[in-house]
C-alpha cells in the first residue's frame, strides 16, 4: 500500500532557481530564515536519501514568500494475518535504548535531549 504525506508551511518559500538545487549537499538559498538560524544545507539531501532507501519518493512545490509543500510517498506492507496484528504491543518503550542525538540548533538539541532522557533513553549528544 502506498501512503502519501503532505507537509505544508507558509514560510519564506524558495526561488525557482534554488528549487533546482534543493537536494544538493551543503546548498542553501541565501537570506531569510537560513541566515538567522544557520544550518549546514544537509537536511534535504539526507531526507531524500532516507526516503529513497525506504522505496519512496519526495517532491515539493514552493513559491517565494508564500511557502512550501513537501509530498512524500512511502510504500508500507499491511499484514492480513490477525495473529500477527494482535500480538503487537500498543505501548512502545525506548527505556534503556542508546541514542546518538545530533542537532545544529541548540534549543532543539536541549528539548530533544530532555524528552528522550525522560522517556528512559541513554543519550549521547554530538554537537
Amino acid at each position: 500500500m502506498l501512503f502519501e504525506f503532505h507537509c505544508k508551511d507558509t514560510g519564506i518559500g524558495m526561488s525557482k532557481e534554488f528549487q533546482n538545487h534543493i537536494f544538493e549537499p551543503f546548498t542553501q538559498e541565501k537570506g531569510g530564515a537560513r541566515s538567522v538560524y544557520g544550518g549546514t544545507g544537509l537536511g534535504m539531501p539526507i531526507t531524500e536519501k532516507l526516503i529513497e532507501k525506504m522505496g519512496g519518493t519526495v517532491k515539493f512545490e514552493s513559491e517565494k514568500n508564500v511557502g512550501t509543500t513537501f509530498m512524500v510517498q512511502l510504500p508500507f506492507l499491511i499484514s492480513t494475518d490477525m495473529k500477527q496484528v494482535e500480538s503487537q504491543e500498543d505501548d512502545v518503550s525506548i527505556e534503556g535504548m542508546r541514542i546518538l542525538l545530533t542537532e545544529d540548533n541548540e534549543l532543539n538539541m536541549e528539548i530533544a535531549e530532555f524528552l528522550l532522557t525522560n522517556a528512559g533513553a541513554e543519550i549521547k549528544v554530538k554537537r
